[in-house]
């Protein structure tokens, strides 16, 4: 029985004490800021607790090197590395303070090795990928998230993923510090906390003994997701001398997946259900996400797999199925030609569990620079018109902007964000905000003839009867816009209705294929689209060409439709619908506005979307302000962008928003063409 020894550490005596190794062979840095603000909020709400109370923040698992004092980490990394970079942080906070050196020598320690040579390492010594010279710049810099994300990028040094990971946990630790501990003094007390009462066990033993404790303890439901597990239990099937080259075949599991921004339990059960039977309780045969590792480790199941006598086989058959399932992913068949059946974009409300599935929440860190953000911007003097996008650049913010450009550009089409608190700003400070989170998505567009590239969709109906549908209060059927990325941000909701709706234009482009492949035809060919009195002087009231409701461009379908726009412009151009004009029409209506199609949901104050425009079809239903005045009636903000590499299309649909014309207003009689006007 190998030999397991424990110990008790503070933050200060394990970084004083210990070097610390994450294998290459072990999981990535993959917090996000959700899991390092829970962890810095935690210790935070146990020291207004109680200050002398220690706060135990788990067990790490390491196995001892031949060097003395360093460890290889089995479990714990990603507490560990946050921490690390907690240190990081505070020694730049504390710059010009006494407790500056001693940052510095729980950082990075010079040592003498079995040779007799002095050598300088990290205290912790991240191996995978470029971590390691990625950890070793932000303590050489020394700097703010900013001045270390500059100088990183002109160093050349990679930046995605788990790398991307690290700059962002500190970005947001250290804008935690900076809200939380404004002064020396209370700095000073956060650090006493954290450096004494802050406390894990060590368990320490040789690493074949350490892997198998890991693996005991992850299932017991302490741990990992099951990609870890699993790789974690292919490690404890080979020899040690054997982990680099297993280390080298999980990269080409995980580094694809990692690039495609693909979730890798979502993989892991495609791969099951691809390639094995199913066996369970339930009729479906399908295997959920918290069932996984169970599955595998079932000894039927195993002897299925054979990962036990064949651990290599094993993995290069997942690899194998990898670059299949991102092909899936990325809408094309097994031949590697595209499938619209098969494009992420294609979806139906059953897809989704609940809203979480397509909500991203703003998290405090984030809220905190925003505010701050919102307040340099005003301290400047500077206008709506005057924001660009340096002015709104927060690095808490990037893994959301960069959740929202994956989902509009390869993923769902749309995504709902959460969570700005609208009673905390004035009406133009929420437009700052709304705006400045627009600069990272494209550039703003104007919305109407006023010249308006933040747009306020309001009922204005009493003051102009014939108001554009987004400045009246009735019912919109399934559309788009004139732009390539929509956003709405809710700052008051109606008293009653104003529901949202949101529909695949995909889902609805391959039932209609399936359905009725005539109409999709007609749908193809297009239609002449009314220019709704917004047209430039001398420009005709109508497109001068028919324009394709749908349209395939380098396998990607993409969508532009507003009904009575046809209506309005067929009759415009002379050409006035016959019945199977307008059937095509109403089924095209109908099959959008089936309930397992058509998402509903109401945006409530402090909330938004972002919808691709060529993917996306929305709509409202009918609202009413009852006697409301004017500024307390609904009132949304609206976005509209030019992404102009967002997504290939047919050029007759590609449009830059409407040009500003003096004197006009977005107001038009639609009675003289079209009865219905939305």
């Amino acid at each position: 029985m190998a030999k397991i020894e424990d110990h008790k550490y503070s933050i200060e005596e394990a970084f004083r004490e210990c070097f610390y190794i994450v294998p290459d062979y072990q999981r990535e840095y993959v917090w996000t800021e959700k899991e390092v603000q829970q962890l810095l909020d935690d210790i935070e709400e146990q020291l207004d607790v109680d200050e002398r109370r220690e706060y135990f923040i788990g067990t790490v698992l390491v196995s001892p090197t031949a060097q003395k004092s360093h460890y290889e980490v089995i479990d714990g990394q990603q507490r560990l590395t946050t921490f690390f970079l907690l240190l990081c942080a505070l020694r730049e906070r504390f710059q010009g303070e006494p407790q500056y050196p001693l940052f510095t020598g729980l950082l990075a320690t010079s040592y003498t090795d079995s040779g007799g040579n002095l050598r300088t390492s990290l205290k912790l010594d991240p191996r995978y990928e470029n971590a390691g010279e990625l950890m070793n710049r932000i303590v050489a810099i020394g700097a703010d998230p900013e001045t270390t994300r500059a100088k990183i990028a002109a160093a050349g040094i990679s930046r995605f993923g788990s790398l991307e990971n690290l700059l962002n946990a500190y970005g947001t630790i250290h804008s935690y510090l900076g809200g939380a501990y404004k002064t020396v003094a209370e700095l000073r007390q956060y650090w006493g906390y954290l450096a004494n009462s802050v406390v894990f066990i060590q368990i320490s033993t040789d690493v074949s003994s350490a892997l198998k404790i890991f693996e005991t303890i992850n299932e017991r439901g302490i741990g990992l997701n099951s990609m870890d597990l699993l790789k974690n239990l292919l490690f404890t099937q080979v020899r040690p001398e054997e982990f680099t080259r297993l280390k080298d075949e999980w990269k080409k599991v995980t580094a694809p997946l990692e690039k495609a921004k693909e979730k890798p339990l979502r993989f892991l059960r495609y791969f099951i259900m691809a390639n094995y039977k199913v066996k369970n309780d339930r009729p479906d045969a399908v295997v959920r996400e918290d069932e996984i590792y169970d599955w595998l480790i079932d000894k039927d199941n195993a002897a299925l797999c054979n990962y036990k006598a064949d651990p290599f086989g094993f993995v290069r058959k997942i690899i194998r199925n990898v670059e299949k399932f991102i092909g899936f992913t990325d809408g094309r068949a097994n031949d590697g030609a595209p499938s619209t059946a098969m494009d992420p974009g294609a979806w139906k409300v059953a897809d989704f569990k609940s809203p979480a599935d397509y909500t991203i929440e703003l998290a405090a860190a984030q809220l905190r620079d925003i505010y701050h953000s919102v307040r340099r911007i005003k301290d400047a003097g500077l206008g709506l018109d005057d924001l660009q996008r340096e002015h709104f650049e927060l690095a808490s913010l990037r893994p959301v902007i960069d959740e929202i450009r994956h989902q509009i550009e390869d993923g769902r089409g749309f995504v709902v964000l959460r969570r700005l608190p609208v009673e905390d700003y004035s009406k133009d400070e929420l437009g700052m905000i709304f705006w400045g989170l627009g600069t990272h998505l494209g550039r703003g567009l104007s919305q109407s003839v006023l010249g308006d590239r933040l747009g306020h969709v309001k009922d204005f109906s009493r003051e102009d009867p014939l108001a554009r549908a987004y400045r009246n209060k009735q019912e919109l059927s399934p559309h788009t816009d004139a732009c390539d990325l929509v956003g709405l941000a809710c700052l008051r909701t109606a008293k009653n209705g104003g529901v949202s709706r949101l529909t695949s234009a995909v889902t609805v482009h391959n039932v209609m294929l399936e359905e009725a492949p005539e109409s999709l035809e007609r749908l193809y060919r297009g239609y002449f689209f009314h220019r709704r009195g917004e047209e430039q002087p001398g420009e005709l009231p109508h497109t001068p060409y028919r324009m394709p409701v749908y349209s395939n461009t380098d396998g990607h379908i993409s969508a532009r439709y507003v009904r009575p726009y046809v209506e309005a412009g067929e009759a415009a151009a002379g050409r006035p619908m016959d019945d199977f004009d307008l059937a095509v029409l109403d089924r095209l209506e109908e099959i959008s506005k089936r309930p397992e199609l058509m998402l509903e949901f109401t945006l409530q104050p402090g909330e938004m979307y972002f919808i691709n425009n060529y993917t996306i079809l929305h709509a409202r239903t009918a609202f009413d302000d009852g006697d409301a005045d004017e500024d307390q009636r609904r009132h949304l903000l609206r976005l509209w962008l030019e992404v102009p590499e967002m997504r290939p299309v047919h050029p007759y649909i590609r449009r830059n928003g409407i040009a500003a014309v003096p004197g006009r207003k977005p107001s038009y009689d639609w009675t003289k063409l079209a009865a219905n006007r939305n």
